[in-house]
């Protein structure tokens, strides 16, 4: 994902995580980052047939959809009232990637109904 984020600078970047669901969590098995149709620092769409493809992947190999996840190259290190507006996907973890003195941080949200809450992102 980091790649990906520092790749797509000064744009929003975006993407899937695919994986299992596992007694302590989650475990993201892909990262399948996609294209940002709006070619943005503020906003981002998911290039809809690359979308696709990746659904069909995740299915296919018999994984869940986990979270998806977006930068905020110039933005707060949580969620905007768009991303809240449109998180079409309440049971994923929304990962954020926002930079702050040229380093870039992580943190994960889950958003339903307008609520935020933020959750634990570790990596092993």
């Amino acid at each position: 994902m980091l790649e990906d984020v520092e790749q797509k600078d000064p744009n929003e970047a975006c993407g899937l995580l695919a994986g299992s669901i596992i007694k302590r969590g989650y475990k993201v098995l892909s990262v399948i980052p996609t294209q940002n149709v709006l070619h943005s620092p503020y906003r981002y769409q998911v290039e809809p047939e690359e979308q696709l493809k990746a659904f069909i992947q995740i299915e296919e190999k018999g994984w869940e959809l986990l979270g998806t996840f977006h930068s905020h190259p110039d933005g707060p290190e949580t969620p905007s009232q768009t991303d809240i507006i449109e998180a079409y996907y309440p049971e994923v973890v929304h990962l954020i990637w926002s930079k702050r003195n040229g380093r870039w941080k992580c943190r994960g949200f889950l958003i339903r109904d307008g609520l935020v809450v933020e959750v634990l992102v570790k990596v092993e």
